[in-house]
């Protein structure tokens, strides 16, 4: 008899958990099976992974990056391009010239570059010096060959590599791939050249 009610008690509460179960929309019920590899850094290969797949590339790297200062993926980067892979950047716009970016780098070696800011504004009343602030585009991916995804919370940086706690994903998976290819070429269209980007921090100066 107690095995009977504690059968009726456990089929219960899988019922109540069914019911309460939060609902999730269409789209973030989505899923792939894909092939994957996971890192982790500081200094637990995550750079070398994103070396050899663009080492390995055969059309096209398109990048979204929040930051870039590593000069050992520039120049994998520059590398490729002179093989003929199609290498696009969009870059944050807000902080694509601090210091150490290899922005200038990149586009002297003739890397098409866009940068780009969230239309949607960071509103705080409470601040005047921060007030309508724009957003960031703190994506950090890469899709190569519209097959393969790297992404993660690894920016490409020598800090992310050497001292940061970061996470790389390489994923092996042409479907996903294409939903992180969309959201790139939204924010390429969007997105402004280097001449752009001055004309405009120009005119907000004046």
């Amino acid at each position: 008899m107690r095995r009977f009610f504690l059968f009726i008690l456990i089929v219960l509460s899988g019922l109540i958990f069914l019911i309460h179960r939060p609902v999730l929309s269409r789209e973030s019920q989505k899923t792939y099976q894909a092939d994957l590899a996971v890192y982790f850094s500081p200094e637990g290969q995550a750079r070398e992974a994103i070396v050899e797949e663009i080492n390995r590339s055969e059309k096209s790297i398109k990048i979204a990056m929040y930051f870039f200062s590593d000069a050992i993926l520039a120049n994998a980067l520059l590398k490729a391009k002179e093989r003929g892979i199609d290498v696009k950047i969009v870059l944050n716009r807000e902080n694509s010239g601090e210091k150490n970016s290899k922005r200038d780098w990149l586009e002297e070696k003739e890397i098409a570059i866009r940068y780009y800011s969230p239309e949607v504004k960071k509103r705080k009343p409470d601040d005047e010096a921060n007030r309508d602030k724009p957003g960031k585009m703190h994506h950090k991916f890469a899709v190569i060959d519209e097959r393969i995804v790297i992404t993660g919370s690894f920016n490409w940086t020598y800090s992310a590599e050497k001292y940061n706690n970061e996470n790389l994903l390489v994923i092996y998976d042409q479907e996903l791939a294409q939903a992180y290819l969309a959201q790139w070429q939204a924010l390429w269209d969007k997105g402004i050249t280097h001449q752009k980007l001055l004309e405009s921090d120009k005119s907000k100066k004046e």
